[in-house]
Order: structure tokens, then C-alpha cells, then sequence
């Protein structure tokens, strides 16, 4: 059984009396009764090659211990590279938004924080008052609140 595969971007056939490389240095006989084996990262290859369109792409993150190839046409690719700029952008949109509301959240807090800054004073300087108003020494006049 015989082997066909890509190797330095050029097609190998292996065959049982020879390899026959795609720059013709070597040469070999190709028996019509002979079945070939091909991967399948060569056929992507050679689909791509041949029609004179389209990109590979190798997906791992569905099978880690196999390679999963596809092939995009160049329309799907733009359709592709189009749908993941609209992606980009609304997510570059939801980051400023979120930055935004960080800031607000953070005017906020200052404000928060110096409102509860001004609550406590007031709160101390009430008990001043109620100190000074509950004192029986002094003689002049309580201060109203």
C-alpha cells in the first residue's frame, strides 16, 4: 500500500518501488491495482492547492488528541474575519461602557465617603452641644439646635 502526503509544501507519493517527489528528483511506477493512503491535513492541503482557494485552519480545542482541519473559501473567510470584527467591536464597546461605570462608581464612592465624613462631624459636633447644653456649672445661655 502506498502513502501520499504534503512534506515542505510539496506532494509525496510513496509507492512500493520508489517516492515520487513533486520537484521530480526521484521517480517511481504507479500500479493501477495500488491503493494509497492519504491524511487528512494533506487533502486539506491539496483541496486548497488545487482549487486555488481557501485557508487551513487546524482546530484543537474539539478533539486535544486530534487535529481537526477546516477549510474556509475566501468568502467564508471574510465572512469569518467580518463576524469576529463585529465581535471585537462590541466588546470594545462593552469595556469602554465598563470603564466608564467604574469611574461613575468611583465618583460615587468618593462622594459616599465624604458625605459619611460630613454625617460623622455633624454627629460630633451635636454631642458637643448636647455636652456643652448639659453641663449645670454654666450659667450662660444653651446653645439651640
Amino acid at each position: 500500500m502506498g502513502k501520499v502526503y504534503i512534506e515542505d509544501d510539496k506532494l509525496v507519493v510513496k509507492t512500493d518501488n520508489g517516492i515520487i517527489k513533486s520537484d521530480g528528483t526521484f521517480y517511481a511506477e504507479l500500479e493501477s491495482s495500488k491503493i494509497y493512503t492519504i491524511d487528512a491535513y494533506s487533502i486539506s492541503f491539496l483541496l486548497t492547492a488545487i482549487n486555488k482557494v481557501g485557508v487551513i485552519y487546524v482546530n484543537d480545542l474539539i478533539y486535544p488528541e486530534n487535529h481537526v482541519y477546516r477549510i474556509f473559501t475566501n468568502e467564508a473567510l471574510k465572512s469569518e474575519i467580518d463576524e469576529l470584527k463585529d465581535q471585537l467591536d462590541k466588546y470594545k464597546c462593552l469595556l469602554q461602557e465598563n470603564e466608564n461605570l467604574k469611574r461613575k462608581i468611583g465618583r460615587l464612592e468618593i462622594i459616599e465617603h465624604d458625605n459619611r465624613a460630613s454625617i460623622k462631624k455633624l454627629e460630633l459636633l451635636t454631642d458637643k452641644i448636647k455636652e456643652y447644653n448639659s453641663n449645670p456649672k454654666i450659667f450662660w445661655e444653651r446653645i439651640k439646635m
